[in-house]
Formats: C-alpha cells, sequence, structure tokens
C-alpha cells in the first residue's frame, strides 16, 4: 500500500541505492578516501556541487558529478569543463542517454549526477 501511495519516492531512494550498489565511488569508506577523491566545487547560492573521482576506486565512472538544488526553483549550475553523461535527473535514472556541457538546469529540491 505505501509503495503505491508513495510511488515516485520509492523508486528515486531504489535508483539511489541501485547506484550506489553499482558504484564503488560511492562507497568511500574513509576519511582519507573521501578528502583524497571528493572535491567540492564553486556553485551558486543553495546548491552543492562536488565530483569524485572514481578512477582511483575503479569504478566504471572514472568521474562523478552530484549537484543539489535546495531552492525551491529550479537553477542553472555551471559544469565544469567537458562532456557530462546525464545518469540521474532528479526524478530517475537516465543512464547516459544524454550529455550537457557548460550548464545544467537542476530542479527545485532535487538532484543530478553525471559521469565521464
Amino acid at each position: 500500500m505505501l509503495e503505491k501511495t508513495y510511488q515516485n519516492t520509492f523508486r528515486f531512494y531504489r535508483d539511489l541505492i541501485g547506484l550506489r550498489k553499482m558504484h564503488p565511488a560511492f562507497r568511500l569508506n574513509s576519511a582519507k578516501q573521501i578528502v583524497d577523491l571528493l572535491t567540492f566545487l564553486d556553485s551558486p547560492p543553495g546548491t552543492v556541487l562536488y565530483r569524485i573521482n572514481g578512477r582511483e576506486v575503479n569504478d566504471p565512472w572514472s568521474e562523478i558529478l552530484v549537484i543539489y538544488n535546495g531552492n525551491s526553483k529550479p537553477t542553472a549550475v555551471a559544469l565544469p569543463a567537458g562532456a557530462w553523461a546525464l545518469q540521474h535527473d532528479g526524478h530517475q535514472l537516465k543512464a547516459g542517454a544524454t550529455t550537457l556541457q557548460r550548464e545544467a538546469h537542476v530542479p527545485a529540491l532535487s538532484l543530478m549526477i553525471f559521469s565521464k
């Protein structure tokens, strides 16, 4: 019953748990690994942007970019140089079907995950 009532929320967390299981970069297990492999980047007010070096933990994604938007409206966030494959659009997994450069429009109160 709850699964049907909160189907979107259930799917959102299920997908994120699945990403964590598939990607060692989301399972860094020491403070040293976090300090060495995670880098916070400049982003607009109300957002958090960080990059994870997946290469160092043999992740299939060599670089991972995570953007959180805590604002009540969509926010444009500048992306680091290069082409970034969209893996999660704040609603569901995208499996890299879309590639963005320069800027991402992150939905309100949500997140986006990109990879290289």
